[in-house]
């Protein structure tokens, strides 16, 4: 088979089969694949096989690309089946150990990396850690080589799901017919009891690597595999710190993934010393959001995640989910304490308060009272406090602690900082450019004066701080005014800025969009863009005249040593795909890029002005779309639903090099409008029918716009639209642009 969108159909279809007797799982691939009848003999014949003992899928002729080994390629005695996960290092392959006859983890370092020295000594150093460990809770490793430059380790096999698709399948953002959990689906005694067992089991895997003097630093739910058995493995010590070694430096480099960093690994100083607690509090941060669905620190961009973790307490779990045991709670808590010292000491004590929860007996961690809490909060903001009581003191003079206290609700106090880089200018004035969710647009701009800047009282909701330099640089930095007690503090970090001179030519890859009325439909059930029925006035922007690509991704990473984003070990992993759309990233991790070039993600409304324009534009030339320029725009939608793994392959195949489609251009030279992926905007989803109060703006819900590869729409052009939610991880068919305020 040298089709890759029918391997692929093959293999999603037996994902959902396998384990069905015979006979049911014969129906329903007739039923799936009917429209296809050789490939359900193929898979047929396949699943009859397993009787004979078969225990894996066999694609002798699946499709594979140049990065990676060919199906049954030969490893010395491993024979290599298919990809089961790719990560920064390689790719880990199912294989079958010929001699010994069993399937194992085959881990491939990847051949970019193999040429590096330190990056193959730091492999090697991974599967030396491994084989220290004697702990069923970590993923034994059987065998290390190098064969022909390639060098490789093979590991136990473990038929299971990390907990990270165990969440997404229990927030029930994937279908339920391919979530194959092994959590109880929903949270009750029974589930929290599971959530104790695990974490329970965690800890004294992690027990065990402290006592071998190692530390982790990366525990998070992608690196927790969950057996079907009920156990629990930790995998991925590739960036752990083995104390044995001793420390060349007094403080840590930056390592780990941001919403699972522990306080000392989120400064943003360089002053990070870490060691076995931080293990403790990551694996506090799994328990919480295993508890209740959701992480404890969020943010617009990974600066206000790290900042939040180093600053803020978590919200305590009952009061995001009653339901949960009490005990259970306190010891979530005290894993995640800000202080190493008030953590549990060690693994091995968290280990043991989890299993005197589970034997119903009294655990020993005990919640702190308010006035304990209020003291380490003071501890933590000492400057800031010493700031505050002057200002409390001078509203006290001035009207009264009560007069701000009862404010008007819908404004807060709000202090901008800005933190330049070195050998740059500062920032010659700023404004602060209020966005209408409702209408859709920027309002006039409030002058913020020139830094340091004053505190000023804004009205909540979204806006930009706008930024303008010496020799008319501008940079956009996307802020929200939220709700809250106190004055909000909004950090500015560095940009890197292109100078344009104010009234030259668009800034380099941008082109200015004239401003103009956008007329809109009214059908919100239909494929219109919107449920507000009435025309948008559209001010002036430019836009970028192509979509993000991963290779952008790549170059933003290695200038500023930022941390990977979700998915990047996926999209990153071939630089021969460096040209085609990025997809998988995060909404923090997009408005942060963006605000590094002193842009923002573009509005809805300006999105869908750009490629409709004064025509009222359907399609980018005006014309029709035929089923061969749809096929051209948006790719051939597969026939069968499948997994987030099967999209991103096809992602692979299915989107074209950005700016190269003659189909897919606008009058004004903007490419991909239309095609190659979803775009994602700021503009939140605002909900008209929600009462008779009026408009209700739902900020978690986001606009996306235009088709992708995988659109399985009619070819009706720029009506294609839909939302995502600012707290999910990427699709492999949305991606985006940069946009810019064209201001005079």
């Amino acid at each position: 088979m040298n089709d890759p969108k029918r391997w692929l159909r093959l293999k999603t279809v037996h994902e959902r089969v396998f384990e069905l007797p015979l006979e049911e799982a014969r129906a329903f691939v007739e039923r799936e694949l009917g429209d296809d009848p050789a490939l359900a003999r193929e898979l047929i014949s396949i699943l009859e096989q397993r009787t004979e003992g078969t225990r894996f899928l066999r694609f002798d002729d699946a499709p594979h690309r140049s990065t990676e080994f060919p199906f049954h390629h030969r490893l010395g005695d491993y024979e290599l089946m298919h990809v089961i996960g790719r990560g920064g290092m390689g790719c880990v392959y199912l294989a079958r150990h010929l001699p010994l006859d069993r399937d194992v983890a085959l881990k491939v370092l990847g051949p970019n990396l193999a040429q590096a020295p330190e990056q193959v000594d730091r492999f090697r150093r991974e599967a030396l850690r491994l084989a220290r460990f004697k702990h069923p809770g970590i993923v034994p490793i059987y065998d290390v080589q190098s064969i022909d430059g390639v060098h490789f380790f093979a590991m136990e096999l473990v038929d299971g799901l990390d907990l990270h698709r165990e969440l997404v399948c229990l927030r029930g953002k994937l279908d339920p017919k391919v979530c194959r959990t092994t959590l109880p689906s929903e949270q009750g005694p029974e589930y929290f009891r599971r959530v104790a067992d695990i974490t329970r089991q965690a800890a004294e895997a992690l027990a065990d690597a402290h006592q071998q003097r190692i530390t982790h630093r990366d525990i998070k739910p992608h690196n927790l595999i969950l057996g079907r058995d009920g156990r629990l493995r930790i995998v991925d010590f590739g960036i752990a710190r083995d104390e044995s070694l001793g420390r060349s430096r007094v403080t840590d480099e930056a390592a780990g993934t941001p919403h699972y960093m522990s306080p000392e690994q989120a400064r943003l100083t360089r002053n990070r010393v870490v060691d076995h607690r931080t293990d403790i509090y990551s694996l506090g941060v799994v328990l919480y959001e295993l508890l209740t669905l959701r992480r404890p620190f969020e943010g617009d961009t990974q600066r206000d995640v790290l900042r939040a973790i180093e600053l803020r307490e978590a919200r305590p779990a009952r009061l995001v989910n009653p339901e949960i045991p009490r005990d259970l709670a306190v010891i979530c808590q005290r894993a995640m304490e800000k202080e190493p010292t008030a953590r549990y000491p060690d693994a091995r004590e968290l280990a043991a308060d989890l299993a005197r929860f589970l034997a119903g007996e009294p655990i020993h961690a005990t919640a702190p009272t308010s006035g304990a809490r209020m003291l380490r909060v003071l501890r933590r903001r000492r400057t800031a406090l010493a700031a505050c009581g002057v200002a409390i003191a001078a509203l006290a003079a001035g009207y009264g602690l009560r007069g701000e206290v009862f404010a008007d609700p819908n404004f807060r106090t709000v202090a901008f900082s800005f933190e330049p880089g070195l050998g740059e200018p500062a920032p010659l004035r700023a404004s602060w450019i209020p966005f209408d969710p409702v209408e859709e647009r920027f309002d006039p701009p409030t002058e913020l004066g020139q830094p340091p800047y004053a505190q000023r009282r804004l009205k909540l909701g979204p806006g930009l701080v706008r930024l303008e330099y010496p020799a008319g640089a501008v940079s956009e930095h996307w802020r929200v005014v939220s709700a809250g007690r106190g004055t909000l503090a909004l950090r500015l970090p560095r940009p890197r800025i292109a100078v344009a001179e104010r009234g030259s030519r668009p800034p380099e890859g941008m082109v200015l969009i004239p401003g103009g009325t956008l007329r809109r439909k009214s059908d919100i059930s239909g494929s219109g863009c919107s449920n507000l029925g009435k025309d948008l006035a559209v001010d002036p922007f430019y836009l970028d005249v192509r979509e993000v690509t991963v290779g952008d991704v790549r170059e933003y990473l290695r200038e500023t040593g930022g941390s990977a984003p979700e998915n990047w070990e996926i999209v990153g992993a071939d630089p021969k795909l460096d040209d085609h759309p990025v997809v998988g990233m995060p909404y923090s991790f997009m408005v942060e890029f963006a605000e590094y070039y002193g842009k923002r993600l573009p509005t809805h409304a300006e999105l869908e002005w750009a490629a409709r324009g004064e025509e009222d534009r359907n399609t980018p030339n005006g014309r029709a779309v035929t089923p061969d320029t749809r096929a051209a725009i948006h790719g051939r939608a597969p026939g069968a639903e499948l997994s987030p793994a099967a999209r991103f392959e096809l992602w692979r195949t299915e989107t074209r090099p950005v700016g190269q489609s003659p189909d897919d251009v606008t009058p004004a030279g903007v490419f991909d409008l239309l095609g190659n992926v979803r775009e994602s905007t700021i503009s939140a989803f605002v909900n008209t029918a929600a009462s008779d109060a009026g408009p209700k703006v739902l900020p978690g819900l986001l606009w996306q716009v235009g088709g992708a590869w995988y659109s399985d729409v009619p070819a009706s052009g720029f009506d294609i639209h839909g939302f995502y939610g600012v707290d999910e991880g990427g699709g492999a068919e949305r991606g985006f642009r940069c946009a810019k305020s064209a201001r005079p």
